[in-house]
């Protein structure tokens, strides 16, 4: 996995999906957790962004997605667990085969090693999405208005609780 610390500093290198169907978008969180987030991972050495979400989405949820393309590049900074976090994510929009099990529930679970994940679609509506603890912040807004190309984002958050970086 491509992470570095430096004293009280953590850089990450991370790449998320944003899978819609039926007007939903598919969000995740640890089952300790109390907020959501996109779901994705670290990459490996050598391992492009999208074999990146390939290997997550089989990891986590046991299936195989399809890359469409690339939403937003994010430097995202903010503290967690008292580590100040400079991240780095690729954003991608992808969807899963028909047939696939995800599509056909509304929550289910999952794994990331021994930690137990929960996945759940939720409207793809503002006002939906903003009553949830998701980040990072600039999703709500996002989520609701793909970009028809890709777009720099740059988030810098004063909260101390944050997304676990996975």
């Amino acid at each position: 996995m491509i992470r570095f610390d430096q004293g009280n500093h953590r850089f990450n290198y991370r790449v998320a999906g944003v899978a819609i169907h039926n007007d939903s978008v598919l969000l995740h969180r640890f089952d300790h957790e109390p907020f959501w987030t996109l779901p994705g991972g670290r990459a490996e050495l050598g391992e492009t962004a999208e074999q990146t979400i390939t290997r997550e989405m089989l990891e986590e949820l046991g299936t195989d997605v399809d890359v469409d393309r690339l939403l937003w590049v994010v430097e995202n900074f903010f503290e967690y667990e008292g580590v100040k976090y400079h991240e780095l994510a690729l954003y991608f929009l992808i969807h899963f085969r028909p047939g696939s099990a995800p599509l056909h529930s509304d929550a289910f679970d999952g794994v990331e090693g021994n930690v137990p994940l929960r996945f759940r679609w939720f409207a793809v509506r503002r006002d939906a999405l903003v009553a949830l603890p998701l980040y990072p912040p600039f999703l709500p807004e996002g989520l609701t208005a793909l970009p028809s190309s890709p777009v720099h984002v740059v988030q810098r958050d004063a909260v101390s609780q944050r997304p676990h970086a996975v």
